[in-house]
């Protein structure tokens, strides 16, 4: 009976045994397939990872581009601007450059002696405060012509114009209008000679 008592114990410890080592070998296999899995996703993870630094060294170079092509215009605009302004302030004749709506954005020097004002009391002004008032609403109307049909030609065509100097003196002059497209939509620039007599 004890011998039988025995080999019980043997067969239900090599059983117990049997069921440890399938658990065992299920806990290996199980084991495997995560590591398996997590070495996937970490290569995928990896791969991801080489992807956004590649786009984000490109993004960078990219950017690097624009800034340079960014300076690069910017001091070829400078230039533009340094000598158009050189050349309006070289102009025999006095220079005002009015927007689409006709407001002064440049004056050169010459205009600024032939009228009495300082740049500054000219510059987003009405180009109207430049002609006796008796004018403003037919130069309104004629400004607005010119708009539809821009070109180079002499103002008022046989009409006698005037301008209005600061201290409120009228004096006779000569206007020939030229159109400048720009980014800002049109601008006109007006070549204004004294020809008091």
């Amino acid at each position: 009976a004890a011998n039988q008592t025995l080999l019980q114990q043997i067969r239900e410890r090599e059983h117990v045994e049997a069921l440890l080592h399938q658990l065992n070998a299920e806990l290996e296999q199980r084991v495997q397939e995560r590591t398996t899995d997590l070495a996937n996703a970490n290569a995928t993870l990896q791969e991801e990872i080489a992807e956004r630094l590649r786009a984000e060294a490109e993004v960078h170079q990219l950017n690097a581009e624009l800034e340079q092509r960014i300076f690069e215009r910017t001091v070829q605009l400078q230039r533009s601007e340094t000598l158009f302004r050189g050349l309006l302030e070289s102009a025999p004749d006095a220079m005002v450059i009015t927007s689409g709506d006709g407001r002064i954005v440049l004056v050169n020097r010459q205009i600024e002696e032939m009228f009495g004002y300082q740049r500054h009391e000219l510059l987003d002004h009405p180009i109207e405060m430049l002609m006796p008032e008796r004018f403003h609403d037919a130069h309104l109307q004629h400004r607005t012509h010119y708009a539809q049909d821009p070109q180079t030609r002499n103002m008022g065509g046989g009409l006698e114009l005037y301008g209005l100097r600061k201290d409120g003196s009228e004096f006779s002059v000569e206007i020939s209008l030229s159109p400048l497209v720009s980014d800002g939509g049109m601008l006109v620039s007006s070549a204004i000679r004294d020809v008091t007599e």
